[in-house]
């Protein structure tokens, strides 16, 4: 379970392997400690009509919130697989 973020920074952390051939899985981590590891088809179903186009997104997704908030990136790693 995640702690509260309240008042305090958190360092959260995503380990991604995603793919259309094989099964993707998600590890996530919150100052350092293990939260939960998911797995299954992340993604949608390419049109073989449509050219590919790669596309990479990140944010903080939530309702809307009548006051400011930051979020600060400091850190994204892409590998390609071997």
């Amino acid at each position: 379970m995640l702690e509260s973020p309240a008042g305090r920074f958190v360092d959260m952390k995503y380990i991604v392997q995603a793919g259309r051939e094989s099964v993707s899985e998600i590890d996530i981590f919150q100052n350092g400690r293990f939260i939960v590891s998911v797995s299954g088809k992340i993604g949608y179903d390419v049109d073989p009509l449509v050219k590919p186009v790669a596309k990479f997104k990140i944010g903080h997704y939530r309702d809307y919130m009548p006051f400011d908030y930051v979020m600060d990136i400091d850190s994204i790693k892409i590998r390609k697989e071997r």
